[in-house]
């Protein structure tokens, strides 16, 4: 006897999904706005979604609250790649141009 279980989600329980971790993200940041990880997981979860520009979005605030130093270094090359990604050549440039005068090390 051969049982088929469909265990898929359906379209609108993964935007549920989604959603409710989209709020868990948002509040790990509020509560620790410099922990570069939550940003970057945030990020990885928004671009294996499909959501480039989102995961955009959200490198972009985590450099925003994330001070400059070795550890923000992944911050910013994961956010000049999914700046790439999304075709924002100009954004990578004035990015790159930000971070001249810049010593990451």
């Amino acid at each position: 006897m051969c049982i088929a279980l469909d265990c898929s989600l359906t379209a609108a329980q993964k935007e549920s999904h989604f959603t409710h971790a989209r709020r868990c993200f948002e509040q790990v940041v509020s509560l620790q706005p410099s922990e570069v990880k939550a940003w970057l997981e945030w990020a990885k979860m928004e671009e294996e979604n499909g959501e480039l520009v989102r995961a955009e979005s959200v490198l972009l605030r985590g450099m925003e609250q994330c001070a400059l130093t070795a550890e923000s270094e992944a911050l910013i090359v994961k956010a000049l790649r999914v700046e790439e990604k999304c075709g924002h050549v100009a954004l990578v440039r004035h990015t790159l141009s930000a971070l001249r005068h810049v010593d990451l090390s």
